[in-house]
């Protein structure tokens, strides 16, 4: 092919090359005005569909505004409800989320004074156990052979209570701190423990809420029913 094309080539004269050359440039100028216009046809048409869509959005607009001043009247309500249903659901959905961070803020915040009480709780016993035994150890000390005891009565004493000499001295002072300690820890935790249940109600409320909203929305508006 390529050598018929140089024997093909070597047959014409220079002129001849010069007008197939010149004829080739004018079929590319001619694709290009072509192609030019098919651009400018399709922008054309681009323009006028969108000059027909807005002329059907003006019509849209001027029959709605013909349209029987109850109607317009109703739609305007419908918009107005819709807006303060969708201000209501942001409002219900805020309330929701701030009452759920502050429920998890306040179980933490439970289980801090359930370990408070509980450790409060155990030195007072601990205490209070101390004490009593000390107090044992004191009267068996003042134990007669023969003589009533003075806590129970009885004249034998086979186990009487022996006296640690390394034992700490528990003081009824102390033992009575202990016990209030424990008692604040116990009120702190039930004052936590009835805001936590105040809590989770009004998340619970707000979920509630909600779902009805989301209800409300979902049904439907019943058309009036002509009188019979």
């Amino acid at each position: 092919m390529l050598a018929e094309s140089s024997q093909l080539r070597g047959r014409l004269t220079a002129d001849d090359v010069a007008g197939l050359e010149k004829a080739q440039r004018r079929r590319r100028r001619r694709r290009a005005e072509l192609l030019r216009t098919l651009e400018e046809l399709d922008a054309a048409q681009a323009e006028r569909t969108a000059q027909q869509s807005t002329l059907v959005d003006e019509i849209e607009q001027d029959e709605a505004a013909r349209r029987d001043p109850e109607e317009l009247d109703a739609a305007v309500e419908a918009v107005g409800a819709a807006a303060q249903q969708a201000a209501r659901r942001v409002e219900l959905v805020e309330e929701r989320d701030s009452g759920s961070a502050r429920v998890e803020v306040l179980r933490a915040d439970l289980q801090a004074r359930q370990t408070a009480w509980e450790q409060a709780s155990a030195v007072h016993r601990d205490l209070l156990d101390r004490h009593l035994r000390l107090v044992a150890q004191r009267l068996s000390e003042q134990l007669e052979p023969g003589a009533p005891c003075a806590v129970c009565g009885a004249t034998e004493h086979p186990d009487p209570a022996h006296r640690r000499e390394d034992a700490e001295p528990i003081t009824e002072q102390q033992v009575e701190d202990a016990r209030q300690e424990a008692v604040a820890a116990q009120t702190a935790r039930e004052q936590v423990q009835a805001q936590l249940r105040v809590a989770e109600e009004a998340v619970a409320e707000s979920r509630r809420r909600l779902t009805e909203l989301a209800g409300e929305a979902a049904e439907p508006e019943q058309p009036e029913q002509p009188e019979q």
